[in-house]
């Protein structure tokens, strides 16, 4: 959320606004601003689905050359469906990461973020680039388990001057990034895979 937002609210008021992430589907923010200059809120129940305009997506990009190879812990269909707690939770530990799904039999999952990528079909993992996307997503998996699976309500958004912080329960508990999942070594050369962002 731009922070001229907040600039241009009067202390108290109330800001509603979709948080489009680049995981789908959107999530409803409700902030109120507070005499200090900073937003804080949470998400609604109800989710925000909205096409975003051509330029808002997430770009594509092409991933090549070396590439790791392994079996999913989880089972994919069961994080990606797991609902929008998860979502929220992923969105704010891994900010930037943009994901797809392909229903059927296997089940494929793609997620990218800069010059890294991973490809999953069935439990088959693929991953390239110098972030292991897949296992970083798993490891929130089962962080949100620990937590107790908390639903998209108990999330919340603060921003400020700086950026803007998840947090869960309240304020003072933002969550937090894990230290980067250590990267297996790269087998040869695969044919590589071009991304872009679904929709028209």
């Amino acid at each position: 959320m731009p922070y001229a937002w907040v600039e241009q609210t009067r202390p108290g008021g109330i800001i509603v606004f979709p948080w489009m992430p680049g995981l789908e589907p959107g999530h409803k923010a409700v902030l109120t601003v507070g005499r200090d200059g900073i937003a804080i809120g949470r998400f609604s129940r109800r989710g925000a689905s909205y096409m975003m305009l051509r330029d808002q997506r997430p770009p594509g990009g092409e991933y090549g050359g070396g590439h790791r190879e392994s079996r999913a812990t989880a089972e994919p269909r069961r994080i990606l469906e797991a609902g929008a707690g998860l979502d929220v939770a992923i969105a704010g530990l891994m900010p930037g990461v943009s994901a797809t799904a392909k229903q059927g039999d296997p089940f494929e999952v793609t997620l990218w973020s800069g010059e890294s990528a991973a490809h999953v079909s069935g439990a088959e993992v693929t991953q390239y680039g110098d972030r292991s996307l897949w296992d970083e997503l798993e490891d929130v998996f089962f962080r949100w388990i620990e937590w107790g699976s908390p639903d998209r309500t108990r999330f919340g958004l603060t921003v400020t001057t700086e950026g803007q912080r998840v947090w869960l329960d309240r304020p003072d508990n933002v969550i937090r990034r894990a230290a980067a999942v250590r990267r297996s070594p790269c087998l040869p050369a695969k044919a590589a895979i071009f991304l872009r962002a679904p929709g028209p």
